[in-house]
C-alpha cells in the first residue's frame, strides 16, 4: 500500500511540503494570504485577550474561539499542501470537527457582550445537541467516504457529516441574528444599541464570510458554472477574519473591553508587518527582497509611532473622562449644597431689609443692601452654571407646547431693559410679524434669549442693543447685535462650549461663568434649532442669531 501511494505521488508529480504547508501543491499563492494573516492575528488576539483577561467570561470563550479557528486555518493550509493522503484525512476531519466549533464560540461571545452574563442551561443543551453529532461521527464515514487514490486531486470524499455542518452554521448565524435584533429593540439607550450594532456587524460578517469560502468551495467544484474556479474563489471569503478582528479591536478600545488599551492599533500593526514579512517566502529576485526588507522597517517605525500616538490619545481621553467625572461631581456639590447655603444667607438678609421687627439700624441697612445685592448674584450665578451644565448633558426637562416665540423674546427684552439702561444702553426689539408659532418650552426659551441679550449688556460699553426677529423660509430668526467689545477669532471657538469664556472676558464682566451661553446652545439644539456668533472682530460689535423651526 505504501509504494503504491508513493508511485501515486510520482505520478501525480506532487511536491514534497515542508513545515506541513508549504509546497509546490498549493495552486494559488492567494492561499497563503488568506490563511497566514488571519491565523497570526487570531493568535496574537487570543493570546493578549487571554493574558488580559483571564477572570472573564466574555474573554475565555474569545480566546478559544480564535483557538478553534486556528486550528481550522493552519489544518486548511495543510490539505492544500500536502502530499500524503493519510495527512489529509487527518487535517480535513479536524476541520470538520472545529469548524462548527468557530460559529457556535461567535454566538457564544455575541451573547456574553451583548447582555454581561452567561448563556442560560436551555440554550447550552441547544448548542451540545447540535454540534454532538459532529463530534461522535467526525472520524466514521459520515465524516469523510474516503479518499480517492486514482485521482491526483488530493481530495478526500465529504460524507454527509460534513454538510450537516452547514446546517448547524445557518442555525447559529440565525440565533446570532436573533439575538442581535432582540437585545437591539429591548435596549432604549442609543450607546448600548451602537455597541450591539458594532459588534453584531463584526460576528456576522465574520460568519457570513467564512460560510462563502467554504460553501463556494465544497458545493460548486464540481459544477459547470464555477469548476477549478470555485476553490479560488472561495479563499476571498476568509478575508473576512481579518475584518472581524479590526472590528473586534476597535470595540476593545471603544468599549474597554477585556482591559486592553492599545490592542486595536498594535494587531493591525503587527498584522500588517506579517503580510509584508510573508513575501520574503514567494520573492527570489534579491532587489526585491531588499525593497521587501525596507518597506518591513519603514512599516515598523511607522507602526511604532502609530501605537504610540494611540495611547497618547487613549491617555488623554482618560484624562478627560476623570475631568469631567470631578466637573459632574462639582456641579452636583454646587447644587446640593453651595446653592443652599446662598439662597439662605440671601433670604435672611432680605428678611432683615424687609421685617421692621429685627430693628436693623439705619446705618447697617446699606451693608444689608450690598450683602443682599452680591448674595443675589451669588445664586444666580450658581443657577447659571446649573442650567448650562443640564441643558449640555441633555438632563434638562422640558415642557413642550404651541406657542408665540415673538411674545417669548419681547417679554425677554423687557426684563433685561432694566440692566441695559443702569450701563446707560439703548435697548430695542423690532419684529416683521405679531406671531411667529413654534412648539417649545416658553419658560427655557425665554431664559435662552434673556441669555443673549444679558450677555450683550455685559460686553457693550456704550451704545445700544437690538433684538430683531424675522422669517427665514420655514424659520424664524432672532437676532441680538450690540455695539460691544466684539470677538475674536480665538474667543470665538470657545463660545456656546461649557464654561467657554473669552480670555478676557473677567475684565468686563466678573461674574462670566462661561455656562451661559452653553445654557442656549443645549435649549435651542433640543428645540431642532441652531444659535451662533458673528463678530467683525476686536472693538466693532457681535451679532448673535438664534433660529427655531416655525410649527
Amino acid at each position: 500500500m505504501t509504494s503504491g501511494i508513493t508511485q501515486l505521488i510520482i505520478d501525480c508529480q506532487w511536491f514534497p511540503s515542508q513545515f506541513f504547508i508549504f509546497s509546490g501543491n498549493v495552486f494559488d499563492p492567494l492561499i497563503y494570504y488568506s490563511h497566514l494573516l488571519p491565523l497570526v492575528t487570531a493568535l496574537i488576539l487570543g493570546f493578549f485577550v487571554f493574558l488580559h483577561s483571564k477572570n472573564q467570561l466574555s474573554g475565555k470563550i474569545l480566546t478559544a474561539t480564535l483557538g478553534f479557528l486556528s486550528v481550522w486555518l493552519f489544518s486548511d493550509m495543510v490539505i492544500w499542501a500536502t502530499e500524503i493522503p493519510s495527512h489529509t484525512m487527518f487535517f480535513w476531519t479536524l476541520e470538520i470537527i472545529v469548524e462548527p466549533m468557530v460559529y457556535a464560540g461567535v454566538f457564544y461571545f455575541l451573547y456574553v457582550f451583548i447582555n454581561g452574563k452567561d448563556l442560560g442551561l436551555k440554550i447550552k443543551l441547544l448548542i451540545i445537541v447540535l454540534l454532538l453529532p459532529t463530534l461522535l461521527l467526525a472520524s466514521s464515514k459520515f465524516g469523510l467516504l474516503g479518499y480517492n487514490l486514482t485521482s491526483c486531486d488530493r481530495d478526500a470524499v465529504e460524507g454527509p457529516l460534513a454538510h450537516y455542518g452547514y446546517f448547524i452554521e445557518i442555525v447559529l448565524i440565525l440565533l446570532s441574528l436573533g439575538l442581535a435584533v432582540k437585545s437591539f429593540i429591548k435596549t432604549k439607550i442609543s450607546s448600548e444599541r451602537n455597541k450591539i450594532v458594532l459588534v453584531t456587524a463584526g460576528s456576522l460578517g465574520f460568519l457570513l464570510a467564512f460560510s462563502f469560502g467554504n460553501v463556494v468551495g465544497s458545493l460548486f467544484s464540481d459544477s459547470n458554472i464555477l469548476g477549478d474556479y470555485s476553490w479560488s474563489i472561495g479563499q476571498y471569503g476568509i478575508f473576512g477574519v481579518p475584518i472581524f478582528v479590526a472590528f473586534l479591536a476597535y470595540l476593545i478600545v471603544k468599549y474597554h473591553s477585556f482591559n486592553i488599551k492599545t490592542f486595536g492599533a498594535q494587531v493591525l500593526v503587527a498584522a500588517l508587518l506579517i503580510l509584508i514579512g510573508s513575501e520574503l517566502f514567494f520573492v527570489t529576485n534579491t532587489m526585491n527582497q531588499v525593497l521587501v526588507m525596507i518597506t518591513l522597517i519603514l512599516t515598523s517605525i511607522g507602526g511604532f509611532l502609530l501605537v504610540k500616538s494611540v495611547a497618547g490619545e487613549i491617555k488623554a481621553k482618560e484624562d478627560l473622562q476623570i475631568a469631567n467625572a470631578g466637573q459632574e461631581n462639582l456641579i452636583h456639590i454646587m447644587n446640593h449644597q453651595i446653592k443652599g447655603y446662598l439662597a439662605k444667607a440671601r433670604n435672611i438678609f432680605a428678611e432683615l431689609l424687609s421685617e421692621p421687627d429685627y430693628c436693623a439700624a439705619e446705618e447697617a441697612k446699606p451693608m444689608i443692601s450690598e450683602g443682599l445685592r452680591s448674595l443675589t448674584e451669588g445664586v444666580d450665578f450658581v443657577q447659571q452654571v446649573l442650567q448650562g451644565s443640564s441643558a449640555q448633558s441633555g438632563k434638562l426637562v422640558y415642557t413642550t407646547k404651541p406657542m408665540n416665540f415673538r411674545s417669548v423674546a419681547y417679554v425677554a427684552t423687557e426684563e433685561q431693559g432694566d440692566n441695559a439702561k443702569a450701563k446707560g444702553l439703548v435697548i430695542s426689539f423690532k419684529s416683521d410679524a405679531e406671531e411667529y408659532k413654534v412648539n417649545g418650552d416658553d419658560v427655557q426659551l425665554r431664559e435662552a434669549v434673556k441669555n443673549l441679550i444679558n450677555n450683550s449688556i455685559n460686553y457693550t460699553e456704550k451704545g445700544s442693543i437690538e433684538v430683531g426677529m424675522n422669517k427665514k423660509g420655514n424659520k424664524v430668526l432672532l437676532s441680538v447685535k450690540d455695539t460691544g467689545i466684539g470677538i475674536n477669532k480665538e474667543d470665538m471657538g470657545r463660545l456656546f462650549q461649557t464654561g467657554g469664556r473669552g480670555k478676557d472676558s473677567l475684565k468686563y464682566n466678573v461674574n462670566s461663568t462661561g455656562y451661559g451661553l452653553a445654557f442656549v446652545r443645549g435649549v435651542v439644539e433640543a428645540h431642532q434649532g441652531r444659535v451662533w456668533a458673528e463678530s467683525a472682530g476686536q472693538g466693532l460689535g457681535s451679532a448673535f442669531y438664534l433660529e427655531l423651526p416655525l410649527s
